[in-house]
């Protein structure tokens, strides 16, 4: 395996990692991950062949590598920090971690955790690393807790301006003492300049069968909100409406916040488009606000049917990873779990990508994803269903740990 430290291209307006990657990590800020076209930043890739004009870290296997000093040196070149670490995943970890900016200004977010650890998952090799945290104890507390805190802000502000239920804030406290196994959670994830507040029992789970109207807005027992006019009901099912040619890559979500920032979704793909492309897919941690999420895609007729990880950033999208070849087999169920900096698509149930990344935290809605490559082609979804996912850390520690 070769590692590279490079830049994103811009292809079928998107950022793409370079020809033959099999894993990435986005070390860009936010701004430069949601800007299209201008190419700015670096990421991490991992690849099966060589990359010409990219700086190579290294080859063979990253858990393996020796970090070198010439490694530290082209890294801080580059991204402006120098890690430390005895081997090449270790200096990816620790930008990840304490090279981190807890609000994404100047270089990517801070891992936050997944089962009581903090994880890096890459592409072609599984979970890389691990790292047992506990808050107050590890070294990266302050760091994880400064992006619950800002995620903490945003979510009660939202809730007082009245774009989330009345006390959603205080369901999200309670929410994260859960996954994060703490006790007194106001006492940790709220900022100091905020009132302390209570948290209130969380427990969401929603659904929708499509079974309106004809040619309706999306959706029965949910309110959907579109990007565009672009979803309706259709044969007892959600429907991209092929009204038009070119209107791909467009979303829609259900204006029915989750109490958890970890979410799970899933959604039935019942008929692809006659199109070149057909697509379908779930969305996870969609702001309501601006368009910005977490997506898993299944396409078919491409020639290959595939599935691949995918995320918005304020409307510029980046492909996580790689395309997986899978075999469509209409219907097919798709379904998307986020949990800390961790994501992971599934095809009927059995897992088939995941990768780490750190850009979205703290969007409480999920959605649907789908494309519709020309007039009269229409992809058609069944059954869709969000829930908060919880995955218990097991290490309870209370809020008396802490020293801010």
């Amino acid at each position: 395996m070769n590692y590279y430290l490079g830049p994103y291209q811009w292809i079928e307006d998107t950022w793409q990692p370079p020809a033959s990657t099999v894993g990435s990590i986005d070390l860009r800020n936010l701004t430069q991950m949601g800007t299209p076209v201008v190419q700015d930043g670096y990421g991490f890739f991992a690849t099966i062949d060589p990359v010409r004009g990219y700086d190579l870290l290294g080859r063979g296997d990253l858990r393996e590598i020796n970090s070198t000093r010439s490694m530290k040196s082209m890294w801080d070149s580059l991204l402006g920090y120098s890690p430390n670490g005895d081997k090449l995943v270790d200096l990816l970890y620790n930008h990840l971690t304490m090279g981190s900016d807890p609000i994404g200004t100047n270089t990517c977010k801070p891992l936050t955790p997944t089962k009581g650890n903090l994880a890096i998952h890459l592409g072609g090799h599984g979970r890389v690393k691990a790292t047992q945290f506990r808050i107050g104890h590890s070294p990266e507390t302050n760091q994880v807790i400064s992006v619950y805190q800002e995620d903490y802000r945003h979510i009660r502000q939202l809730s007082i301006d009245g774009k989330l239920p009345v006390n959603q804030h205080r369901k999200v406290l309670d929410y994260w003492a859960d996954v994060l196994g703490v006790r007194d959670p106001q006492q940790i994830f709220i900022p100091s300049n905020l009132p302390i507040e209570l948290p209130l029992p969380h427990d969401t789970s929603i659904s929708e069968n499509f079974d309106g109207a004809d040619d309706a807005a999306i959706g029965k027992q949910l309110t959907w909100v579109a990007d565009t006019e672009f979803w309706q009901n259709l044969n007892s099912h959600g429907a991209t409406d092929g009204f038009a040619s070119g209107n791909d890559s467009q979303a829609c979500y259900a204006n029915s916040a989750l109490s958890g920032t970890d979410q799970e979704c899933e959604v039935t793909s019942v008929v692809q488009s006659d199109a070149i492309l057909g697509r379908s897919g779930v969305a996870c941690r969609r702001s309501n606000t601006v368009v910005t999420y977490y997506s898993t895609r299944f396409d078919t007729k491409t020639p290959d049917d595939i599935i691949f990880l995918h995320k918005t950033v304020t409307g510029t999208g980046t492909i996580l990873g790689s395309l997986i070849v899978v075999v469509a087999s209409i219907p097919d169920t798709i379904k998307m779990t986020v949990a800390g900096s961790s994501l992971e698509a599934f095809l009927n149930a059995v897992s088939k990508s995941t990768s780490t990344d750190t850009a979205i935290t703290g969007n409480l809605f999920c959605g649907l994803f789908g494309r519709s490559n020309a007039v009269a082609d229409d992809t058609e979804i069944d059954n869709w269903s969000a829930a908060d996912f919880v995955a218990p850390s097991t290490n309870a520690s209370p809020c008396l740990l802490l020293e801010f």
